[in-house]
């Protein structure tokens, strides 16, 4: 996962900001 593409890990950060906000929330 560290060799991921930087579009790649875009994706995965956005994913995983979105529910710890809802979590957050």
């Amino acid at each position: 996962m560290e060799a991921a593409p930087i579009p790649q890990k875009n994706c995965f950060h956005t994913l995983h900001h979105i529910p710890v906000k809802r979590h957050l929330s």
